[in-house]
This record gives structure tokens, C-alpha cells and sequence, in this order.
């Protein structure tokens, strides 16, 4: 990783939701933030791709079998796979507030309109 770069920057998007209710199922339970290029364990559960990978390398290094982090099923990390839906439906249907908006920004929408 570079000098100071954010350890941070690639995992689950970090917004604040206009309605908290809408993202509960779009939430990274290993980041906590909204999810960033999902992809799901053979067993259904979704988690940003760099969380994941992060994960699996942990439990490699522990020695551990590879299981999932929100239902403890041991499976094969080459059989996660990529949630385009999912992405899809996080970048164009959660409404989401400026990053900025605790400065006085006002602007509010999809993560795929959102500019720095």
C-alpha cells in the first residue's frame, strides 16, 4: 500500500443513507459500509470483494478453514462469485447524501451520479 493511502479506500462505500432503512440489506457486515463490488459465498452472503479477500487471507495466515464471516459455513474461496446485480442495484437505487453534507452540501442521490 502506498504512503498514505487510505487502508480503507477500496472497501464498502461510505455514505450516509437519506433513509437508514433502505441499505440494511447492502451493508458490508465485515466493514460495516455500504457494498463496494459485492461478491457472495457459496452459502448467499454478500461482502465487498476487498473485505472478502482480506478475510481469506486472515483465516489462511491463522491457519483456519475459510468460513463465512456471518454464518460460520467452511466453503472453497474459489467458489465466491461476483454479484453484478447487486452492484448494480447499490450504485442506482440507494439514495445517498453528500459526503459533505455535515459541512452544509445539500445534494442528495444515487452513488453512480455522486462527484467529488
Amino acid at each position: 500500500m502506498a504512503e498514505g493511502q487510505d487502508p480503507k479506500a477500496d472497501r464498502g462505500y461510505d455514505f450516509d443513507l437519506v433513509k437508514k432503512e433502505q441499505g440494511a440489506d447492502f451493508e458490508c457486515t465485515i466493514c460495516h459500509l455500504i457494498l463496494r463490488d459485492p461478491y457472495s459465498t457459496p452459502c448467499n452472503h454478500a461482502f465487498c470483494y476487498v473485505c472478502l479477500t482480506q478475510w481469506h487471507t486472515e483465516q489462511g495466515n491463522a491457519k483456519r478453514p475459510i468460513t463465512c464471516p456471518n454464518c460460520n459455513t467452511v466453503y472453497n474461496p474459489e467458489k465466491i462469485h461476483r454479484e453484478g446485480v447487486i452492484d448494480r442495484m447499490v450504485k442506482t437505487s440507494l439514495d445517498v447524501k453528500c459526503k459533505k453534507h455535515e459541512m452544509g452540501c445539500k445534494w442528495q442521490g444515487k452513488i453512480i451520479d455522486y462527484q467529488v
